[in-house]
């Protein structure tokens, strides 16, 4: 997933300074979620902690 606030920002521009070569590519995205039901729950580390949420909250946003 690719964060839109500040926070996904910074990951990827951490990223873009660290990652060298073919891994470069990788800088694109700032988040990872794993889907864990067929309703399409997510379990995804934030700032707050690991949580549970619904896929829908990335509506409109860039994932893969």
């Amino acid at each position: 997933m690719r964060g839109v606030g500040w926070l996904g920002w910074s990951i990827r521009e951490y990223e873009r300074i660290c990652a060298r070569g073919k891994d470069r590519a990788f800088a694109h995205w700032s988040h990872a979620a794993l889907v864990v039901s067929g309703r399409g729950h997510l379990v995804e580390v934030v700032h707050q902690g690991v949580m549970l949420a619904p896929i829908e909250k990335y509506r409109g946003q860039e994932y893969h």
